[in-house]
This record gives C-alpha cells, structure tokens and sequence, in this order.
C-alpha cells in the first residue's frame, strides 16, 4: 500500500502552525486577481480547529471593502465567500477552501486579516503510483485485530514483560484490498484500500468510515485523507474530526463475540450496502448513507442532548430505518380496507368540512403501511424480542406528543431507552443483511 501520508503525520500532535511567505484571498469568480495577497500563518488546534492570520494588502482597496463587507452580511450567499490559498516555506500549496475573513488592524498598507477554516488540501505526487485511498484517525477508535502486535521488553539479556497493543487486519471485498492496521508507538489508527469498480473515487474515502460509526456508536471520521491516482497523483486533506469520548455502544454491542471475525463481517455487510446504495438520481451517495446519518443524529443527540433529546431521536431514527426497507411497503396496515369503510361512509356528508377534513386524513394514515405491525412481524420470527418494540410504542407515542422524561433518568426509562437502542442497532444489522453466525463466532 502506498504511504502518500507520511510527510503530514506531524500536523496530527499539538498545536501546529504552518508558516506561509505567500497567501491569497480569491472572490468567487475564476482568473481575477486576489483580492487579498500577503503572508501570514495557518494554526491547527485540536481535532476541530483551524484558522488563519494573514496580513495582505488589497488589490483594490474599494473593491476589498465591499467583498468584506458582502462576505459579513450574506452569509447564505456562497459567492459572498473567499477562497483561502497558501504556499509555506516548504514549496508545498494549501488549499484552505471557502472561508469568511474578519478585519483587525490596518498598518502601512497592511490589513490584518482572521477567520476560520473547514480544512486544508493540497496536491502532492506519490512515490509509487497506485490508486487507491489512504485514512488516518487520531485518536484512534477501538476496533479489533486479527493479528496483534506484541511488544517484548528487555533488562539486558533478560526478557522482564510483554504487552500487547493494537494489530492488522486485512481482507478483500468488492474487488478492493482493505488493510486496518495501527503502530505501537502512536495513537492513529490507519487505513488503507485499494479502489475497484465498485469501490472507487471520490466517494471510497468517505464510504470507509461508515461502518465505523455505526458498530462504535461515535463520531469517527478521519483526521488525514489522501486520495491517490493511478496516474501518481494524490489529494490529501486535512479534516475536522469531532470527539470519540462518548459512545452509546454501537451495533458491535449486540455481537456474541468480542473478536474480529464477526466484527469485519458486520463491516463488509455495512460497506457492501453503502456501496450499493443509490439516490433518487441513480448515483452512489458522496455524503453520508441515509442509514449513516440516523446514526449520526443519534450520536450527536447523546453527545450534546438531554434523556428526552435522545429518546426523541432513537425513536425517529427507527421508524426511519423501518421506513428505508423495501420490505415495509408490504406491510399490512393496521386496519383493513373493510374496517375503514363504515368510517369513509360516515365521514362523507359529515358537517363542519375541516373535521371531516381531519377524519379523513387520520383515516387515510390507516390504511398505510404500519411501523408499528412491521417491527412486530420480526418479532414473531425472532429478529426482535417483545421488548424492543413495546420499547418503541411507548418512548415513540410519548415523546412525539410533548411528554418529557425525567431529566436525570429514572430505572424505567432508562431499562426501555437501553431496548430502544437494541433495537435501532439490530434493525441496522437487518438492513445491511448482517446475522450472528454462532457457529462460525465461537470457533474463531
């Protein structure tokens, strides 16, 4: 595998600051001069933080006025926006994308100029040409190894421990080769994939980090990226990667085993129906699956929200995950068309018009699909316990019509929001067409 990462590992640790001897500041329109050019400094702090301080004189001073002035007041506007470049001593060009300057002091000509960026690319050439992608975490998130790294350490001649940290796992799918693998010495996790017809560019950066969310129960997404052609070029990014410190457990949590065989399985089910995956316009999604996204909420709700947040959430996500199988639309309503017709006739000559109005939309609810049988169907066979979805009807009918849970959480709640999670990750499980294989888990 190619290792186009290698010179940009440093900007992972610490607070970082690139020093620049050249930066411009484009308006939206391509072959205008900057309106800003100068030099100044790119900082990364953290996993989440990137800016920038520049001080540039205008190519036109009025015309820098109003570009600030527009780029301060229509936020929603994206041709209000700047585009951020930069050359560091080192020769290397950064790309800091689109990004909204404020004005501090003005000295000499000078403008100082600050803000914040989304990220930083740039183009490099590989050592040995191979298309594929490159991912690098950090912090790295918990996953298993099939083959561990085991550390001896030595007091002269004489071997006083050992310890074991991280490891490899390699395997094949969709035509790609797809190695995870950390070192002993840092705290990144790495991978690495080949790309295929079914696995390939731009979108098998993003793909490869989906699974991950959805079995850890976190926010992973990668800090470095690099996208390599076969041609020798690569793209490599330095991205935005929110915190891993919470986790409600993941789909990894309803595993029989803790070792990897079931866990990479549950991986390449995920990754398969990722990549197989298509929107309304027939093309594979760039941005996160559907599927990934009610997990992101999800995340997102247990990281920043309250019980009742939460709740809220998992009850939604689930009935979206429901509502994403084709097998739903075969589900029989609640009620059949013979129970409802009594009421349609009913309804029909009944006075005022906006009650029969409101009748007859909540009669027509009734003869869709039911969320509510479809989760008890895979009860009846076994895929779900009666509790999963007696959890779901009681959190989803009480906190879809304003009712509030305990701030703190009480034993109840908290035993049947515990179900209602089981149950968005087992339904995750039936969706990518991922089963427990008992046999296979216990000889492992």
């Amino acid at each position: 595998m190619s290792h186009t990462l290698a010179p940009f590992m440093w900007l992972l640790t610490g607070k970082k600051e690139i020093q620049c001897p050249r930066i411009y500041l484009d308006g939206w329109f391509d072959g205008a001069p900057p309106i800003f050019e100068g030099s100044g400094t790119l900082t990364i702090s953290g996993t989440t933080d990137f800016s920038f301080h520049v001080h540039a004189k205008p190519h036109n001073e009025n015309e820098a006025l109003k570009a600030l002035r527009l780029t301060g007041e229509r936020l929603y506007d994206p041709q209000t926006a700047f585009r951020l470049r930069a050359v560091d001593y080192s020769g290397t060009e950064w790309n800091g994308g689109w990004v909204r300057p404020r004005v501090g002091e003005v000295q000499g000509g000078y403008w100082q100029l600050i803000g914040a960026s989304g990220g930083l690319t740039t183009m490099v050439q590989q050592t040995e040409p191979v298309s594929g992608v490159e991912l690098v975490y950090s912090p790295a998130p918990e996953v298993p190894f099939s083959e561990i790294i085991t550390t001896t350490a030595h007091l002269g001649e004489s071997k006083i421990g050992w310890r074991t940290s991280g490891g490899r796992h390699v395997f094949e799918m969709l035509g790609s080769t797809i190695e995870v693998r950390t070192e002993p010495w840092s705290n990144e996790l790495r991978i690495t994939a080949s790309t295929s017809a079914a696995l390939n560019h731009p979108y098998l950066e993003n793909w490869l980090s989906e699974p991950l969310r959805a079995l850890r129960g976190q926010l992973i997404f990668p800090r470095l990226v690099a996208r390599n052609f076969a041609d020798g070029r690569a793209f490599v990014s330095l991205r935005q990667a929110p915190s891993i410190e919470r986790s409600l457990g993941g789909c990894a949590t309803q595993f029989s085993s803790r070792k990897a065989g079931e866990f990479w399985r549950f991986y390449e089910h995920y990754l398969t129906y990722i990549a197989q995956h298509r929107s309304k316009d027939g093309h594979p999604e760039f941005e996160a699956n559907p599927l990934t996204r009610f997990h992101d909420e999800v995340i997102q709700a247990h990281v920043a929200g309250s019980h009742w947040v939460l709740a809220l959430s998992i009850a939604s996500a689930v009935e979206g995950i429901v509502k994403m199988g084709s097998d739903f639309a075969k589900t029989p309503p609640d009620f059949a068309e013979g129970d409802l017709s009594p009421v349609t006739k009913f309804l029909s000559n009944l006075t005022p018009v906006d009650l029969r109005s409101r009748l007859n939309s909540m009669t027509s609810s009734l003869r869709r699909p039911s969320v509510a049988r479809y989760l008890t169907q895979l009860s009846a066979t076994g895929q779900l316990d009666t509790e999963h979805v007696s959890a779901w009807k009681n959190i989803r009918n009480r906190v879809a019509h304003g009712n509030l849970f305990e701030p703190w959480g009480t034993e109840a709640d908290d035993i049947q929001l515990m179900k209602l999670v089981e149950l968005l990750y087992r339904l995750t499980a039936i969706r990518v067409g991922h089963t427990t294989d008992k046999a296979q888990t216990s000889a492992e």
